[in-house]
């Protein structure tokens, strides 16, 4: 039932603001109640009318910014208490992985989505231009960490710096088959999903 949807989604916020406001007056939180405030924002203008821009399109934007901006700096201040020394250039690099897996993780539902009206990029400009865009995007990400990241670490610097390359280049060379073989889409994605999780690992354990 939708009206069933629509009170859980009301719940669903009040219990997100009433964390928001008690992180930020029991422990000084001082960006959490906006960081979670404009993640509400985000869900709100990817599925809800008038915008529901998972349809109308621009939902891979509105998940990597929520994915790849706000829930790092909302961890960060929940930890720091405050966003001053965050080192903001490693959620370039972030933003665009998490884009590009965006776009991946539409590409096998390319048929249903078109049937559905939902306007994905793999709709809207076909499976395969929509694969090499996410190649051409993913090696400016991984260029840009190859510049300004300095990660701690032998292990570290693999998973941030050289591995998001090399999982692209295999993601190129199966993205010529995506329209005729379900395996490769599968393979597809699962490399361009890695590239994010590995880029966090490795500044996890650089952290350590």
């Amino acid at each position: 039932d939708p009206r069933d949807l629509l009170r859980a989604g009301w719940i669903a916020l009040g219990l997100v603001m009433a964390v928001g406001i008690y992180l930020t007056l029991s422990f000084q939180i001082v960006f959490a109640l906006p960081l979670m405030a404009a993640g509400l924002i985000l869900l709100w203008a990817y599925s809800m009318p008038p915008l529901r821009l998972n349809y109308r399109g621009g939902g891979e934007l509105l998940q990597a910014t929520g994915c790849a901006l706000l829930l790092p700096l909302l961890g960060y201040d929940a930890q720091a208490s405050t966003l001053t020394d965050f080192p903001g250039e490693v959620l370039i690099p972030f933003f665009i992985y998490h884009l590009i897996s965006a776009v991946a993780t539409a590409i096998p539902d390319h048929a249903a989505d078109r049937r559905a009206g939902k306007r994905t990029l793999a709709v809207r400009i076909g499976i395969r231009p929509a694969a090499r865009w996410n190649i051409v995007l993913g090696l400016l990400g991984a260029a840009v960490g190859f510049t300004l990241l300095q990660p701690a670490g032998p292990w570290s610097r693999a998973l941030t710096v050289w591995f998001p390359p090399a999982a692209l280049g295999a993601a190129a060379f199966l993205s010529r088959r995506l329209e005729t073989s379900p395996r490769a889409v599968f393979f597809y994605d699962v490399l361009i999903v890695a590239i994010p999780i590995a880029y966090a690992a490795g500044f996890c354990m650089s952290a350590i």
